[in-house]
C-alpha cells in the first residue's frame, strides 16, 4: 500500500464512521436521509479509489468507475441536502440535478472525455496512478458552479425569511469551497497523482458534520458509541494486514524458518492485537476531539456551582447563570427576575442591554400563582394554556411577548418565591428534552446562589444607609458620587448639598427629637424631589448630598428651590415646630469641574456663598449663569463680624512671630488681584482675599523657637511646622459664617505634582483658591527677607514661578501672576520683617 493509498483508506474510515453514526440518529428527518445519501456518494468516491490503488479485483479500471460514479453524483446530493438544510424542497429541480449527473457520468463512462481512466505506472513495489485531463474536464466544473449557483439562489430567497441563516450556513459554504478547490488542484500538472479531492472531500464532510451538531441533528456522543470504534478498528485492521500480510509472511519464514500454521498464529495474534491498539488509539482521540454532551454539561454544571457559590451580587449571579446557558445551549439566553425588599418580583438582569422591562409582579401575580403552583420549569405556552394567564394585563401580555419566552422557571428559597427565570432564543430554536433536565438541574444551585446574593445586598445596603433618616450614608455618598462622575462624565452629572440653617440653635430651642424629626422630613422631601432618578444622602450631621445624574446646573438648581419652598411652605403641614430653612449649592460637570474632587469642592463652595451671603437660598456655583438668575439680593462678606476676633488672634501671633501680619495682608491683596485677573467672580475674589488674612493663622499654636529659628528645620521641627494648616481650620470651624475660606486655607500648601501637604492632592482636584494662594504665598516669602535666608529680586522670584509651574504650582496661575507684575498691573509689597517661615 503506497502513501496514497493511506489517504483513501483514512478517508473511506471517516466516511465509514460518519455513515455508521447517522444510521443511529432520527432518520424520520428529511436532512438526514439526505445527508446519508450523500455520505453514500462519498463512501463510493473514496472505496472506488482504494481499491483502485490497490488493485484489488475484478480490475483498477472498474473500482476508478465506482469512484467516479460517486464523485459526479456529489453535487446532486449537496443540492438535496442544503435544500433540506435550509428548508427548500424543490423535488423537480433535485430530479433534474441527478439525471444531469447522471447522464454525465453514462457519457463519460462510454468516451471518457472529461476524466479518462488513469495511467498505471509500477515503479518496484509501488503502484503509481496518474491522470492525464482534457479540457473537457471543465465541462464538470461547470456544471458544478451551476449547482452552486441554484444552491445560492435558494440559500437567498430563504435569506429574505431568516437573515439568521447564513449564521449556520457558514461551515457548509466552507466545506464546499474547500472540497471544490480541492478538485480543482487535481488538475493541475503540479498535483498529479495526488489525491487531493481525496483529501478536501474528508475536510468537506467534517465541516458538514459540524452544522448538522450545531444544528442538533444529532449528538456528539454517537460519534464515540463502542459499535463504531469497534466496527473502524477492525476494518481498518483488516486492510492494514491485508497489505502487509504476504510481505510479513515472507519474512518470518526467511528470517526464522517458521512453518505456515505457526506464521498463522502470529499473524492472527498480531491482527487481535492490532485492532486493540487501533481501538484504543481511535476512541481516546474521539474522545479528546469531542467531550460527550453529559460529560460536558456535568463538567459544565459543577464549575457553575462552584463560581456561583462565592458570588455576592445579584446581578453576577445572573450574569454567571446566562454564562452557563448560552456555553452549553448555545443560542439561548436568561432574563433574571428578583424578589426585592418591597417584595416586588422585577428585572434585574437581561444579556440584552437594551431591555428596561418596566414590569413588576407581586405575589398575587397570576405568573407568580402558576409558579408556586408547578414549582418547576414550564413551557411559556403551557401557561398560557391555563385560566391564570387570562388574569394578566394586556400590557404585560405585550412585554412578555417582546422577551420571547419560551420557558419560565421559578427559584425557592425556603418555599418561598425569590426570583423567577425566562429563557428564550435568539433563533427560535427548540431545546431538547435533555436540555431542559439540564436547565432543571441548575435551578437549585441558582436558587441557593441568589438567596445568598440577596442576604449580602441586603446587609450591604444597610451598612450604607443612614438609619436616622433612611437615606445613604456620607461613605457611600462619596463611593457613588466618584462612580456616577465616572460614568457621566462625557455627559452632565450635578451636584447639589443642602445645609440645614442654624440648626444646632433649633435643637438648642425644641430638642434633640425635634430636630431629629427636622432631618428625616428633610430627606423625605429630598428622596420624593430626585424619585428614581437621583441620590440623596446624609453627609454631615446637618447636611445633605444630591447626586443628579443627566442633570444640567439649571435643572439642578430648580429641583433644590422646589424642594427648599414645600420646607417653608406654610400649607405643607410640616410636623415640625419651628421655622426651618437650608442653604444649598449646585454644581455640574464636566463644564463646572474637570474632577470628582472639584464639583464636590465646586459645590461646597457655593454652600459657603449662600450661607456668607443670608442664608435660605440657593445658589449655582457659575458667576455667569448665576447673574442671570433672580436671586436674592443682600449676600455680604461676614468677614467684618469677625473681624475684632481675626485681628486679635494675628495679633497674638505677631507677638511670636513679627512677620505673620503683614504677610498675610500681602497675601491677601496678591491673591485677590491674581482672582480678577483670572475673570473669577467678585464673590470669589473676596473670599480668597479673606482666606489670604486666615491661611497663617494656625501659627499661633507652632512653638516661638520653631518660628525664629535661624537655621535649617530638622525633620521633627518640620512636622511641627506643618501643623499649622489643621490648627488653622480648627481656629476657623469655630467661626461657622467664615468656613467658606477653609478649602483654600487647608490647600495652600499643595503641589500641584501631588508632593504637597496635608492631603498630597494634585492638579486640579486642589481647590482653585489654594492654587491661587500658594502662587502668592510662595512669591511673598521669597522676596521678603527672613531669619533664615536673603530677601530675592523681584525677577529671580519670578523666574523660580516659571520654573515649578506644573510642578509645584498651577500653570495658569503662575502664567497671569507674571503677566499681571510684567504689565505693571500690580504692586509689589515689601516686609521688614524677617522672621516667618513656611
Amino acid at each position: 500500500m503506497n502513501g496514497y493509498s493511506i489517504v483513501s483508506l483514512i478517508s473511506l474510515c471517516c466516511y465509514l464512521l460518519m455513515f455508521t453514526t447517522f444510521l443511529a440518529a432520527r432518520k424520520s428527518q428529511r436532512i438526514v436521509r439526505s445527508f446519508l445519501v450523500l455520505l453514500a456518494f462519498m463512501i463510493l468516491w473514496s472505496w472506488g479509489s482504494l481499491f483502485m490503488r490497490t488493485e484489488q479485483f475484478p480490475s483498477p479500471y472498474f473500482w476508478h468507475q465506482v469512484s467516479i460514479f460517486g464523485l459526479l453524483m456529489l453535487p446532486a446530493g449537496y443540492y438535496s441536502f442544503f435544500g433540506d438544510f435550509v428548508g427548500v424542497y424543490n423535488t423537480r429541480r433535485r430530479l433534474f440535478w441527478r439525471i444531469v449527473f447522471l447522464a454525465l457520468f453514462v457519457v463519460n463512462y462510454f468516451t471518457e472525455f472529461m476524466i479518462p481512466l488513469p495511467e498505471i505506472t509500477h515503479q518496484g513495489s509501488n503502484v503509481i496512478f496518474q491522470y492525464h485531463y482534457t479540457n473537457w474536464i471543465y465541462l464538470v466544473f461547470f456544471l458544478m458552479l451551476l449547482v452552486a449557483g441554484d444552491i445560492a439562489w435558494m440559500v437567498m430567497a430563504k435569506r429574505k425569511k431568516d437573515p439568521q441563516i447564513m449564521v449556520t450556513l457558514r461551515p457548509l459554504i466552507l466545506g464546499i469551497c474547500i472540497l471544490f478547490l480541492g478538485h480543482f488542484l487535481s488538475t493541475i500538472p503540479f498535483f498529479l497523482g495526488v489525491p487531493m479531492d481525496i483529501v478536501s472531500g474528508v475536510l468537506n464532510a467534517m465541516f458538514f458534520i459540524y452544522a448538522l451538531y450545531k444544528k442538533q441533528i444529532f449528538r456528539v456522543t454517537m460519534l464515540i458509541s463502542k459499535e463504531n470504534c469497534y466496527l473502524i478498528s477492525l476494518f481498518f485492521g483488516i486492510l492494514l494486514l491485508s497489505n502487509v500480510g504476504l510481505s510479513l509472511q515472507r519474512w518470518l519464514s526467511i528470517s526464522y524458518h517458521l512453518e505456515p500454521h505457526e506464521i498463522l498464529v502470529i499473524v492472527g495474534i498480531g491482527m487481535i492485537l492490532l485492532t486493540i491498539v487501533l481501538y484504543f488509539l481511535l476512541n481516546s482521540f474521539l474522545n479528546n476531539f469531542f467531550l460527550q454532551d453529559e460529560q460536558m454539561q456535568s463538567s459544565a454544571l459543577a464549575d457553575y456551582s462552584s463560581q456561583v457559590t462565592q458570588l455576592l451580587r445579584v446581578r453576577e449571579v445572573f450574569e454567571t447563570l446566562n454564562t452557563l446557558v448560552q456555553n452549553t445551549l448555545k443560542n439561548w439566553s436568561v432574563i433574571g427576575f428578583c424578589l426585592g425588599q418591597d417584595q416586588m418580583i422585577r428585572m434585574a438582569y437581561s444579556s440584552n442591554p437594551l431591555d428596561a422591562f418596566d414590569l413588576h409582579l407581586d405575589k398575587e401575580h397570576p405568573l407568580v400563582l402558576y409558579l408556586n403552583e408547578v414549582k418547576t420549569i414550564s413551557r411559556w405556552e403551557d401557561f398560557k394554556k391555563t385560566s391564570l394567564y387570562r388574569g394578566v394585563w394586556e400590557n404585560e401580555k405585550q412585554i412578555f411577548a417582546s422577551m420571547r419566552v419560551q420557558f419560565v422557571a421559578p427559584l425557592f428559597s425556603e418555599n418561598h418565591l425569590i426570583g423567577i427565570l425566562f429563557f428564550n432564543s435568539t433563533q427560535d430554536q427548540k431545546p431538547l428534552q435533555k436540555d431542559i433536565a439540564f436547565l432543571q438541574s441548575i435551578l437549585a444551585v441558582t436558587s441557593v446562589a441568589l438567596n445568598n446574593a440577596q442576604k449580602y445586598e441586603r446587609a450591604y445596603m444597610e451598612a450604607r444607609m443612614d438609619e436616622d433618616t433612611g437615606v445613604y450614608n456620607r461613605k457611600y455618598f462619596h463611593e457613588l458620587l466618584e462612580e456616577k462622575y465616572n460614568e457621566y462624565k462625557d455627559s452632565s452629572l450635578a451636584l447639589a448639598i443642602a445645609n440645614l440653617d442654624d440648626f444646632r440653635l433649633y435643637n438648642q430651642l425644641y430638642g434633640q427629637k425635634e430636630g431629629d424629626l427636622v432631618l428625616r422630613v428633610v430627606a423625605h422631601l429630598l428622596k420624593t424631589a430626585v424619585a428614581d432618578q437621583g441620590y440623596v444622602a446624609r453627609i454631615a450631621g446637618k447636611e445633605f448630598g444630591v447626586i443628579l445624574p443627566g442633570y444640567d446646573i439649571l435643572s439642578a438648581k430648580t429641583l433644590m428651590e422646589k424642594v427648599l419652598e414645600q420646607l417653608q411652605s406654610k400649607d405643607g403641614l410640616m410636623p415640625f415646630v419651628g421655622h426651618v430653612t437650608f442653604s444649598a449649592g449646585v454644581c455640574a460637570s464636566p463644564y463646572l469641574a474637570g474632577s470628582c474632587r472639584e464639583l464636590l469642592s465646586n459645590t461646597e463652595m457655593a454652600v459657603s456663598g449662600v450661607k456668607r451671603s443670608g442664608k435660605n437660598g440657593v445658589q449655582m456655583y457659575s458667576e455667569e449663569i448665576r447673574t442671570r438668575m433672580t436671586t436674592k439680593a443682600g449676600h455680604h462678606s461676614q468677614y467684618d463680624m469677625y473681624a475684632s476676633t481675626i485681628y486679635a488672634l494675628t495679633a497674638a501671633i505677631d507677638a511670636k512671630d513679627h512677620y505673620t501680619f503683614s504677610h498675610s495682608q500681602n497675601v491677601a491683596y496678591y491673591a485677590k488681584s491674581l482672582a480678577h485677573e483670572m475673570h473669577l467672580s467678585e464673590e470669589l475674589e473676596n473670599m480668597v482675599y479673606e482666606a489670604g488674612l486666615l491661611h497663617d493663622i494656625g501659627k499661633i499654636g507652632i512653638s516661638e523657637y520653631i518660628l525664629n529659628k535661624p537655621g535649617r528645620l530638622n525633620s521633627e521641627e518640620y512636622e511641627e511646622m506643618k501643623r499649622h494648616v489643621e490648627n488653622a481650620v480648627d481656629i476657623i470651624r469655630h467661626l461657622p459664617a467664615m468656613e467658606y475660606v477653609v478649602p483654600a486655607v487647608i490647600s495652600h500648601h499643595e503641589r500641584y505634582d501631588g508632593t504637597g501637604y496635608p492631603r498630597r492632592l494634585k492638579g486640579e482636584d486642589i481647590p482653585l483658591l489654594g492654587r491661587i494662594l500658594c502662587v502668592v504665598d510662595s512669591f511673598d516669602a521669597m522676596i521678603s527677607k527672613r531669619s533664615y535666608k536673603k530677601a530675592m529680586s523681584v525677577y529671580e522670584a519670578l523666574q523660580i514661578l516659571d520654573e515649578q509651574a506644573g510642578r509645584q504650582f498651577d500653570p495658569h496661575c503662575v502664567d497671569a501672576f507674571i503677566r499681571m507684575i510684567q504689565e505693571s498691573r500690580l504692586q509689589i509689597r515689601y516686609s521688614n520683617q524677617d522672621t516667618e517661615r513656611e
